[in-house]
């Protein structure tokens, strides 16, 4: 059956959804090109106290069920205590994306973007990472040039550029996310020759044939 490089294209974007979801799995295991050096095993997480794990799991639990603002309190909370546990790279996605919604920022996205940037910090390989940039620079595609909407995109692409060169992502999931960055960032013919790259990079369905 064809595969145009439209669909492709679309089944690469669900695909980069799907690596994405659910956030608490960040380090679920894809594997990237087969040409492609391996990526470092992750370090064996030490064992975790079990009445601090009990705790840990209720203040993520009252952030779940708590409205904005006291739900951003909780989760600061959280990443400041718990940030050595699994759920932590969830809780940190997850300040990011509500602090956007924090009245108490009066309309400012520069508390989201610290937030983001701490969440490369502490956790440089989570790809979450790359969508907490994502959602910020998805805000600022129409606004007009400014110094922070320049220091937005370029953090995440410098983030990009460290995954890159680390190859600590599965190359077509990368590509496709450098893609995004330069799209949104409205560099075209930029955007266009990286998502062929990731397309390239991709393996395409067993018995398709490519049509440009």
């Amino acid at each position: 059956m064809p595969t145009s490089r439209h669909a492709r294209a679309a089944a690469l974007r669900l695909a980069v959804a799907a690596f994405f979801l659910p956030a608490a799995a960040c380090d679920g295991g894809a594997e990237g090109s087969s040409a492609a050096p391996p990526a470092a095993p992750p370090a064996v997480a030490a064992p975790v106290d079990p009445e601090r794990a009990r705790a840990a799991a209720e203040l993520l639990r009252q952030a779940g069920a708590s409205e904005i603002p006291a739900k951003v309190d909780l989760l600061r909370r959280y990443v400041a205590l718990y940030d050595d546990l699994p759920e932590a790279t969830l809780a940190h996605l997850q300040l990011c994306l509500y602090l956007r919604m924090d009245d108490r920022t009066q309309g400012s996205l520069e508390p989201a973007f610290a937030a983001v940037r701490t969440f490369a910090d502490r956790k440089p390989r989570a790809p979450e990472v790359s969508e907490a940039f994502r959602q910020l620079a998805q805000i600022l595609a129409s606004a007009p040039e400014s110094d922070f909407r320049t220091r937005v995109f370029d953090a995440w692409e410098g983030w990009l550029e460290a995954r890159e060169q680390a190859n600590d992502l599965p190359p077509e999931i990368l590509l496709f996310e450098i893609a995004r960055a330069k799209e949104l960032r409205k560099r075209w013919s930029e955007a266009e020759a990286t998502l062929d790259a990731a397309l390239a990079t991709a393996s395409p369905p067993p018995g398709a044939r490519i049509e440009a």
